[in-house]
C-alpha cells in the first residue's frame, strides 16, 4: 500500500467518524448525561390576571429533564422588578423546583407599591399559585402537593400573609422581613434570613423578633455584612454585598426546601450546618420542634469586642464600591448620575449605605 493510499485512507476515517457523530441524535446525547451535571433550565416570561382585572407579569424557570417537580412562587419587594430577582427563579430551577417569580400591582412605583404591597400582594400571591397550577404553559411539570413560597422585603411580607390563608403553601421563605401579626395564624415552617446590614428592615426590629414569635418548626439565618439588597440583582456587582452573601443565602434557601418539600434527609446536614458565612454576631438559630439549637452569632453588643468584629465587616461589605468606582464604564464622575435612578425606583446604594454605618448603635437594641 502506497503512503498516498494510507493518507488518504486516514482522510476517510476522520470523515466517516465525523459523520457518524453527526448522525447522532441531541436526545441520545443528553440521555447519557445524569440529570444533575446538565444543569439546564428552561424559562418563559407570562402574563396573567389576578381577581381584581389586573395583569400580573411573571417569569417562569424549571428543570429542563422531564417530570413533575415541587414549585416555589416568589414575590419581591417595594419598588422591585423581575430582573431584580432573576437569580432568585434560576437559582431554584437549577435544583429541582418550578419556580414563579410575579411582578404584583404596581410593584415599581414608590407610592403605589407601598399601598397595594399591604394590600392587594397577598391576593396577586394566591392568584399566582392558582395560575401557575392550573393555566400556566407547565403546569403540568408541578407537583400540586409540594407549593412553597419565597418573598423579600414587603415580598417577605406578602409570603407570610398569604401562607396563613392558603392551605396549598406548605413552607415558607422570608427574606429580611415577615409579618409580624400574621405570624401566630402560621402553621407551617419558616426560614427567615437577614445580614448584619441589613438596615432597610435592620433583624433587631424586624427578623429576629419574627424569629422568637414564629411556631416551629422555624430557622433564622444571619449572613455576615449581608445587606438589605444584597439578596437580588441590584446594581449587580456594584451594589454593597459581601462576596459571600449569595452562596450563604443559597445554601441555606434550597436546604430548607428539598427538607420539607421533597423530604429529602439529606437536607437536615446542610441546613444545620454553621456555614463560615453566617455572622459572629447576630443570631442563627433553629428549632425543627425539638428545641432551639444555635448555629453561630447571639452575642451581646454591650461587649467593645463586638463592636469591633461588626465594624471589621464593613471593608468585605463596601467592596462593591470601590469597583464601582474604579470600573471604567461608570467610574466616580458618573456616580451622581447613578443615584438619582436608584432612590427614584426605592431600593438605593445611599440608603443601605447610610443605614449600614453605625451597626453597632442599632444592635445594641437587640438585647
Amino acid at each position: 500500500m502506497s503512503d498516498s493510499m494510507s493518507k488518504n485512507d486516514i482522510k476517510m476515517i476522520v470523515i466517516v467518524c465525523f459523520a457518524c457523530l453527526l448522525a447522532i441524535s441531541p436526545s441520545a446525547v443528553l440521555s447519557s448525561v445524569p440529570t444533575d451535571s446538565l444543569n439546564h433550565i428552561q424559562m418563559v416570561d407570562v402574563t396573567f390576571e389576578n381577581r381584581h382585572g389586573t395583569t400580573i407579569t411573571g417569569r417562569i424557570c424549571w428543570p429542563a429533564m422531564d417530570g413533575k417537580y415541587p414549585a416555589i412562587v416568589i414575590s419581591g419587594g417595594w419598588c422591585g422588578c423581575l430582573s431584580q430577582y432573576s437569580n432568585q427563579p434560576e437559582m431554584l430551577a437549577r435544583n429541582g423546583y418550578v419556580a414563579l417569580l410575579i411582578q404584583p400591582t404596581n410593584q415599581t412605583d414608590a407610592v403605589l407599591s407601598m399601598v397595594y404591597g399591604l394590600t392587594r400582594w397577598t391576593d396577586d400571591l394566591y392568584d399566582a399559585i392558582s395560575y401557575l397550577v392550573e393555566r400556566s404553559p407547565v403546569n403540568d411539570r408541578v407537583d400540586t402537593q409540594r407549593i412553597g413560597t419565597m418573598g423579600h422585603s414587603l415580598g417577605g411580607i406578602t409570603v407570610t400573609r398569604e401562607a396563613t390563608i392558603d392551605p396549598r403553601v406548605k413552607v415558607v421563605i422570608a427574606l429580611s422581613d415577615t409579618d409580624l401579626s400574621a405570624l401566630p395564624d402560621l402553621n407551617i415552617p419558616l426560614q427567615i434570613q437577614t445580614g448584619d446590614f441589613d438596615m432597610l428592615v435592620n433583624d433587631n426590629f424586624e427578623a429576629y423578633p419574627s424569629y422568637v414569635a414564629a411556631k416551629p418548626p422555624k430557622q433564622i439565618i444571619t449572613i455576615a455584612g449581608a445587606t438589605h439588597n444584597g439578596f437580588t440583582e441590584l446594581l449587580d456587582a456594584f451594589y454593597p454585598k459581601p462576596e459571600w452573601q449569595r452562596a450563604v443565602f443559597e445554601h441555606y434557601a434550597i436546604a430548607w426546601f428539598d427538607y420539607w418539600l421533597k423530604g429529602d434527609e439529606t437536607a437536615y446536614g446542610r441546613l444545620t450546618m454553621g456555614l463560615d458565612g453566617l455572622s459572629p454576631i447576630g443570631v442563627s438559630a433553629y428549632d425543627l420542634g425539638d428545641g432551639e439549637h444555635l448555629m453561630a452569632g447571639g452575642k451581646t453588643f454591650f461587649e467593645a469586642k463586638n463592636v469591633v468584629t461588626c465594624m471589621k465587616m464593613l471593608p468585605d461589605t463596601l467592596k462593591p464600591i470601590s469597583r464601582m468606582l474604579s470600573d471604567p464604564i461608570i467610574g466616580a464622575p458618573d456616580i451622581l448620575k447613578i443615584c438619582p435612578a436608584l432612590l427614584a425606583g426605592g431600593s438605593s446604594l445611599i440608603s443601605d449605605l447610610v443605614r449600614s454605618l453605625p451597626p453597632a448603635i442599632l444592635k445594641l437594641c437587640r438585647y
